[in-house]
């Protein structure tokens, strides 16, 4: 377990199999975004990675025993690790180029960072909600430019989909034309497929709101897209019977982006 301690955030790192100890601790522990490493052990190995996530966790500190079969927590690792399994609303941050995640749990009085890194999960703890785009922003390696091209659009995301599978396949005609039937009044539609297939970044945002409610659980989604001078917000019209899933293209300047980040998020 490593520690980390900066005025406006705390991070924690924690091994697999620690995290996973603690949260049992509040069982039923279930993380969203991190896999059982205990699924495919048998009954022996179980017990034998408990006594070292245990060991590893006492030499520093963080637990112990109080008693009996009590045990004590530290405090503050252990409310993160339960605001990771108990959080009402979370956000999934994910780099669609190369995969990497994040997720932020959100709670009444912090909000709080899980990624992994090298094989640990990182827990970083945030006292201010308006750090965390500029965060995200560098952890992610993203860099946006001040102006932004582009012209206010919406597509079917089906639609997208296809003229990016064609743009991609070769068919460069079929895919421009395919766009263009849908209306998509951009200067230059080819290179907007160009950018939208090969961009600078592309991250995009997945809500769960009232997750711990299966009756008023909501979820959305938005994306932030930057290519060549072009910056983009995109919002997911949801899919209903009648209609399909509607993408809306917004070209925004990096104080636009910032401020809808801000809006999308839960109300603290």
């Amino acid at each position: 377990m490593k520690l980390q301690n900066k005025s406006n955030f705390l991070t924690i790192a924690l091994s697999t199999s620690e995290l996973w100890y603690i949260a049992q601790l509040f069982g039923p522990g279930w993380i969203f975004g991190v896999d059982d490493p205990t699924e495919t052990l048998a009954e022996g190995e179980v017990a034998e990675l408990e006594t070292k996530a245990f060991e590893s966790l006492s030499g520093e500190g963080m637990i112990s025993h109080e008693g009996g079969n009590r045990i004590r927590i530290d405090e503050i690792v252990g409310g993160m690790v339960y605001s990771c399994i108990h959080s009402k609303d979370l956000m999934v941050v994910k780099d669609l180029s190369s995969g990497s995640k994040s997720f932020y749990h959100f709670l009444p009085d912090w909000q709080l960072e899980m990624c992994q890194v090298d094989g640990d999960y990182e827990l970083t703890l945030f006292k201010d909600r308006s750090d965390l785009f500029q965060h995200i922003l560098y952890s992610f390696e993203v860099k946006l430019d001040e102006d932004s091209n582009g012209s206010r659009f919406s597509i079917p995301a089906k639609e997208l989909e296809i003229a990016a599978f064609l743009f991609d396949s070769g068919k460069v005609d079929q895919a421009i034309t395919n766009l263009e039937s849908n209306l998509i009044k951009i200067s230059s539609v080819e290179d907007f497929l160009k950018g939208y297939l090969n961009p600078d970044s592309h991250i995009r945002f997945d809500m769960l709101m009232n997750r711990d409610d299966e009756e008023r659980i909501h979820t959305y989604r938005n994306e932030l897209l930057r290519f060549s001078d072009s910056l983009y917000w995109i919002t997911h019209d949801e899919p209903t019977e009648e209609a399909a899933e509607i993408m809306n293209f917004t070209p925004v300047s990096p104080k636009i982006a910032e401020q809808r980040f801000n809006l999308m998020l839960p109300k603290s």
